[in-house]
């Protein structure tokens, strides 16, 4: 037996992973977003990055939500307005842009499921 399968094997498993994680992104990454406006009601800075505690109106106007986010880059303080997105069909799910690095992930993802098969190509040919 090919002592290259012992390597090859674990690779295509890896490969099949990033595969299907590819999958499930791409598949989950597409929410249409909607702009709302909202207010910060509390920031914590004992933490990197820190939180903030937004309250915003639904889309549909069923009525205030509250949200705790990622502040990274945004330097909203309490009682500011700040600007989220509302994912229509759920008002639960809101984030503080537009876009989202899911597809980026996804890209990644291909990219090493495609390197892992092509090793494990390259190994069971030696």
């Amino acid at each position: 037996m090919n002592p290259g399968w012992f390597v090859a094997v674990p690779a295509l498993g890896l490969a099949a992973g990033c595969l299907i994680g590819c999958i499930a992104i791409l598949t989950t990454a597409d929410r249409h977003r909607v702009p709302v406006p909202g207010q910060v009601l509390k920031r914590t800075r004992w933490r990197r990055p820190p939180l903030l505690v937004v309250s915003y109106p639904a889309p549909r106007h069923e009525g205030l939500f509250r949200a705790q986010l990622s502040a990274g880059f945004v330097l909203a303080g309490p009682g500011q307005a700040i600007t989220v997105y509302v994912n229509p069909a759920d008002p639960h799910d809101v984030s503080l842009g537009p876009g989202s690095w899911n597809r980026v992930w996804a890209l990644l993802l291909g990219l090493w499921a495609l390197m892992a098969a092509a090793f494990a190509v390259r190994v069971l040919t030696l």
